[in-house]
């Protein structure tokens, strides 16, 4: 019998990593930064790279730009110190500088970053919960509760130990809805 020959076919399979990257949205808080603290743990175990961001909400309209072009250049005298302070944060706060994009963004926060979550294929979003109380915080929400309900990514939730003693109260719900009155609330006809 003869020896068959046999072929070999190698095939690479690429290791796909699941936390390529990590965004880390902030308003500059002292609250906020406690995610860093978070993403750049998981970044280092998994290599990842970080976006560091800041969404600037109040942005001047067109028409105001137009009429002021003074406000043209403060708008960018603050995105400039904006983007100093975050590369201060991120030699400070992050070991892994290197891997660290400063990203500034404008808009509705919440949808901001679920933009560039999508458009960048971000794995994870680290987010401080603010973790403030009260019954109308429940009903309006905030910037990490919006990312945490609409994030096609998942979501890690970093509550502050300052606030992590927090609760909502029954006082702050009968506050928020008017329901405790005094004696001189009444109207007598």
């Amino acid at each position: 019998m003869k020896d068959k020959k046999k072929t070999q076919i190698l095939i690479q399979i690429k290791k796909e990593k699941i936390l390529d990257s990590i965004l880390v949205p902030t308003d500059l808080s002292p609250l906020s930064l406690v995610a860093l603290e978070y993403a750049n743990s998981i970044a280092e175990t998994y290599d990842s790279k970080v976006f560091l961001v800041y969404v600037c909400e109040n942005i001047p309209s067109v028409k105001k730009q137009k009429k002021n072009p003074q406000i043209i250049e403060s708008f960018r005298e603050f995105k400039k110190k904006v983007r100093e302070e975050l590369k201060k944060i991120a030699i400070e706060k992050l070991h892994l500088a290197d891997e660290v994009e400063i990203v500034i963004l404008q808009g509705n926060p919440y949808k901001e970053i679920i933009k560039f979550t999508v458009e960048n294929n971000i794995g994870l979003i680290v987010v401080a919960s603010h973790g403030k109380t009260g019954f109308s915080h429940l009903l309006m929400g905030s910037v990490a509760e919006k990312i945490v309900r609409y994030s096609p990514v998942p979501v890690l939730t970093v509550k502050p130990s300052e606030v992590s003693s927090s609760f909502l109260t029954r006082e702050d719900v009968e506050k928020e809805l008017h329901l405790k009155f005094k004696p001189d609330d009444y109207f007598e006809f």
